[in-house]
């Protein structure tokens, strides 16, 4: 089900699937974000798969990545609706953010599709997606999510490093 978001500046289509991408279980459990992403003041977009980021201006919520240290405790897991790994931290707690940011994907017709939206700054795409980087690695060894336990599969937890 594509719910449009918005109209880029030079006329691109942006728009969501509410059913079965990832961005779908972020706004189920934060549904304010939809509001936030009507907001974006999007301008050209470009590339296969661009990340956007924007200050809102206001605090919009908490960040769920965190810069991680030895003392933490991590583990890995499937987030709902994917079928890559990340890495979760248990002792952290997520910090006040006045940015959202988001994931597209370029579709065939040339308009964009959301793929993945949070509240904080732009990070890599996690180690093992198609979208993977040279910075995804570096990047994911040294930070992690927030642990929710509505945001993972169980069944998939582990402590060892799938990537």
């Amino acid at each position: 089900m594509q719910h449009l978001i918005a109209e880029t500046k030079d006329g691109v289509t942006v728009y969501v699937n509410l059913i079965s991408s990832p961005a779908a279980s972020t706004i189920s459990h934060q549904p304010h974000i939809l509001n936030l992403l009507k907001e974006m003041a999007l301008d050209t977009i470009s590339g296969s798969y661009p990340a956007v980021t924007i200050d809102m201006g206001r605090v919009v919520g908490n960040c769920q990545v965190v810069k991680t240290s030895s003392k933490d405790t991590i583990f890995y897991a499937r987030k709902a609706r994917t079928q890559t790994y990340s890495r979760f931290v248990k002792t952290s707690k997520a910090a006040p953010t006045s940015h959202l940011s988001a994931r597209l994907k370029k579709d065939p017709e040339g308009n964009y599709e959301l793929t993945d939206i949070w509240l904080g700054e732009a990070y890599p795409p996690v180690p093992g997606t198609p979208e993977e980087t040279a910075d995804s690695r570096p990047f994911w060894a040294e930070h992690a999510f927030v642990y929710n336990a509505n945001a993972i599969e169980p069944r998939t937890l582990t402590k060892t490093c799938p990537y």
